[in-house]
């Protein structure tokens, strides 16, 4: 076996050693992980990992496509109903978001929250 060969089998081996060693974390602990999409910092994947409840005054485009329904078209909605009117009042108010109505609401109401809260 080349010297190359080796080095590849060795990275290889470390590679795998460490999506198991990560898997079986977060397994144990309950914890998720997720990649950001590109353009969100490394607070905002740390953030992330950890977050279960979104603060729809603050999110990110890719924090809101978390949701349950919200593609990205519906998330970059809600950011510019934000931009356009100011924050949300109450989690309910996320349905004066053109497409956004009671079914869709349902789905997300127990994830979401506002600052006011």
């Amino acid at each position: 076996m080349s010297r190359t060969e080796k080095v590849v089998t060795i990275t290889l081996i470390f590679a795998v050693f460490c999506i198991v060693a990560v898997s079986y974390y977060a397994k144990s602990t309950g914890k998720r992980f997720e990649i950001a999409g590109a353009g969100e910092t490394e607070a905002a994947r740390v953030a992330i990992a950890g977050q279960r409840i979104v603060d729809i005054n603050t999110a990110s485009r890719f924090q809101l496509t978390r949701l349950p329904g919200i593609g990205p078209n519906f998330a970059q909605r809600i950011i510019d109903y934000r931009r356009e009117n100011g924050d949300f009042g109450l989690p309910e108010d996320i349905m004066k978001v053109k497409g956004i109505g009671p079914k869709k609401y349902e789905k997300i109401k127990d994830r979401i929250r506002t600052g006011q809260q």
